[in-house]
Formats: structure tokens, C-alpha cells, sequence
């Protein structure tokens, strides 16, 4: 019984370890979503940005004309 023993304590540090390596991803990949969900939404800001300069107009002036668009692309599909 004792090489019995000796073996399964081997395998429960195995399991162990591979437990806490998984723990560790787990956080890391959490980490790693909130970084790109900030990354993501800078992109987003930034892309706004450069289409209201490509537009010749500040950003408030870009979501009205968008906005406007959007009604528009409504009435033209409603009728």
C-alpha cells in the first residue's frame, strides 16, 4: 500500500500545480479582456475623431450629421 500512497501524492502536487498554472491564465486572460476592451474603445474614439477630420467638422457636429443619415436611411426603407 505504500507504493500506492507514494504515487498518488505524486499525481495529487501534479494536479495541483496544474490547478494554480490554470488559475494563473484565468487571470491573466481576464487582465488581458479588460486591456482590450480599453484598447477597443479608444479605437473607437480615435476612429470618430479621424472621420470628423476626413469630414471637416468636430465631433458633436459628426454624430448630428450621422444621426441625420440614420433618419434619413429609416424614411427612405419605411417607404
Amino acid at each position: 500500500m505504500k507504493g500506492c500512497d507514494f504515487s498518488m501524492g505524486i499525481y495529487t502536487e501534479k494536479r495541483d500545480q496544474l490547478i494554480e498554472k490554470i488559475k494563473g491564465l484565468e487571470k491573466r486572460i481576464a487582465s488581458d479582456t479588460a486591456k482590450k476592451k480599453t484598447l477597443e474603445d479608444k479605437l473607437k474614439e480615435v476612429s470618430r475623431l479621424a472621420m470628423a477630420e476626413e469630414y471637416n467638422c468636430k465631433p458633436r457636429e459628426l454624430d448630428e450629421i450621422i444621426t441625420s443619415e440614420h433618419s434619413l436611411l429609416q424614411k427612405l426603407r419605411a417607404s
